[in-house]
């Protein structure tokens, strides 16, 4: 045999075979690749959809955190929460996420970081309410190629803050302190019984307010943030100075009563629109009244009002009103129109100690929220309102301090989920 042409054919047999291992090798990660990038889509697609299904149980759950700061039933607190999960099913992309409410568990605590084992809500001042959906199936890509299935899960805690440090959307009043902070009153204040705050220019009782600063110094712009809120911050630590210009205007009722019906506004306050009223303007059947005499005395006992105990010239029918207990439980617009805005018979002011003014400046004590329980103007009280002094209140925007209490107003925010290492 030719010794050349040996070499060269097994030369030849060599080459074909290393064109056939590198046709594997080259196919082999083909396959690979394609796979990675085949699983890639899923995982991304899983991404996508587990930050939609987040999105829904944070929004589910702060909706229940907020029914529960306003002491709605379980069964409300609950069917906010499913009407919320099922509501986030029909936005724009969530075309996948159907059926959500049958995954939903809802559970409670009076604890943000406790175990959230119960069912029902706790009898405590502070709800914590846990939003969960685990194991919720997706549709498979190329997944399933590689036996895998697609679940995702997301969880949600939410409640009350501490105590806010600053506060959006106030009204510009300060009330003065009737006394100091104790264990059952706020400024001297008793949650949940009814006083008259008299108005600047008003001279019965021994509560009273003054108009702030906080919108200026302009008549129209403190009536215009008394109806409507102011839109700014105000910070509220203790002995913060809020000047007093009680003296540019008299509109105060009118201001005020754009939170109750038509009836009552008067003038530009009766655009619905700017100044929206509360869903529930329900007063009491029988109005407030106070005395300057005897005669005035025999009047209010004749139509059933009794004196307040921590309020000598208020007089109140105990029997008929419409406390704040009931206000918040009255679930149905019923003020005719369709801007009506909840929470608005609620006032967010600061508690002054009028005692201590420098010049026309008071300090602050500390921050408090009275239910309007009527409108202002009737049966003699001029410029002074009658409301409920409430201990705890929600607001929509502001700055809290986590080292606070947790008396006074405060936010719905969401916490960390203690039973999920990635809320």
């Amino acid at each position: 045999m030719n010794l050349y042409r040996f070499i060269s054919l097994n030369g030849t047999r060599s080459r074909n075979k290393q064109r056939g291992l590198v046709a594997i090798f080259v196919t082999a990660a083909f396959l690979f690749f394609l796979g990675i990038a085949a699983f890639t889509v899923d995982v991304n697609h899983a991404y996508m959809n587990k930050s939609k299904l987040q999105n829904s149980v944070d929004a589910a759950a702060l909706a229940g955190a907020y029914y529960a700061a306003n002491d709605k039933s379980e069964s409300d607190i609950n069917g906010i929460i499913i009407t919320t999960i099922e509501q986030a099913e029909g936005f724009a992309g969530n075309s996948e996420l159907s059926s959500l409410s049958d995954y939903v568990v809802i559970r409670y605590d009076s604890d943000s970081e406790g175990d959230f084992s119960g069912t029902t809500k706790p009898a405590s001042d502070d709800i914590y309410v846990r939003v969960s959906i685990s194991h919720y199936p997706l549709n498979n890509y190329f997944a399933s190629i590689f036996g895998v299935d697609k679940y995702i899960s997301a969880s949600a805690v939410a409640g009350p803050s501490s105590d806010i440090t600053g506060v959006c959307n106030i009204v510009p009043l300060m009330v003065c302190a009737a006394g100091p902070d104790t264990e059952t009153t706020v400024g001297g204040y008793v949650p949940g019984q009814v006083y008259s705050i008299k108005g600047p220019d008003d001279t019965i009782g021994d509560n009273s307010y003054k108009l702030s600063d906080i919108a200026g110094a302009n008549a129209n712009d403190i009536n215009d943030a008394m109806a409507s809120g102011y839109d700014q911050c105000v910070d509220i630590k203790p002995g913060t100075l809020l000047g007093d210009k009680s003296g540019v205007t008299s509109s105060v009722g009118n201001s005020i009563n754009s939170r109750f019906g038509e009836d009552v506004r008067q003038g530009e306050y009766k655009d619905l629109v700017k100044y929206p009223p509360d869903t529930c303007i329900t007063e009491p059947d029988n109005l407030a009244c106070y005395v300057e005499s005897d005669d005035d005395t025999n009047t209010c006992i004749a139509s059933n009002k009794v004196k307040q105990a921590n309020d000598p010239i208020l007089y109140f029918d105990k029997e008929n009103e419409f406390d704040h207990t009931e206000y918040k439980n009255c679930s149905v617009n019923n003020s005719g129109s369709e801007f009506a805005v909840s929470g608005r018979r609620v006032l967010h002011v600061p508690i002054v100690d009028c005692d201590s003014m420098v010049g026309d400046e008071a300090p602050i004590v500390t921050f408090g929220c009275f239910y309007l329980v009527q409108h202002v103007g009737e049966n003699g009280l001029g410029q002074t309102f009658v409301g409920q002094f409430i201990k705890e209140c929600p607001i929509t925007n502001g700055t809290f301090d986590d080292l606070n209490g947790n008396e006074g107003p405060f936010r719905i925010v969401l916490y960390k989920d203690p039973l999920s290492e990635d809320s």
